[in-house]
């Protein structure tokens, strides 16, 4: 049996049973980095106070009383070096607030070298300058 050649009839009548795709490409890419933000933990960079900090995160900021830059935490980040939302808060820290359920720690090193600071479950502190531990953290975690 001989195959006949494809026809452009062909190719419309099996593109119109094929299913339509309702969600744009840019959409898609908007969801796919929404979920990756949410699986890692952190908030996009914005001026925020303490109330802004949510239950259950490790938050932080760049200035004290809870004021400039602000990010927050779920797990931790082995290097602030690394932009988070185009923000780098690489020794940048200070006032920090943890709302979770067990202790983090800061550290003047990545990777979790150095440590500066362990701060307690449901503690916070406005101004780390007053332990001079200011604009000191490259990294962070549960500890």
């Amino acid at each position: 049996m001989k195959e006949r050649p494809i026809t452009s009839a062909d190719r419309s009548a099996a593109a119109s049973r094929r299913p339509r795709q309702t969600v744009r490409p840019a959409l898609t890419l908007l969801l796919a980095m929404t979920s990756l933000v949410t699986a890692v933990g952190i908030a996009s960079p914005v001026t925020a106070n303490s109330a802004d900090c949510p239950s259950g995160k490790f938050c932080i900021w760049t200035n004290y009383n809870y004021d400039g830059s602000f990010a927050y935490f779920s797990q931790g980040s082995a290097n602030l070096a690394n932009p988070i939302g185009g923000y780098v808060f690489n020794n940048k820290v200070t006032s920090i607030w943890n709302r979770t359920g067990s202790a983090w720690c800061l550290y003047d090193g990545a990777n979790y070298s150095t440590l500066l600071l362990r701060q307690s479950a449901g503690g916070y502190r406005s101004n780390l300058a007053v332990e001079r531990i200011d604009n000191k953290t490259t990294s962070l975690r549960s500890c």
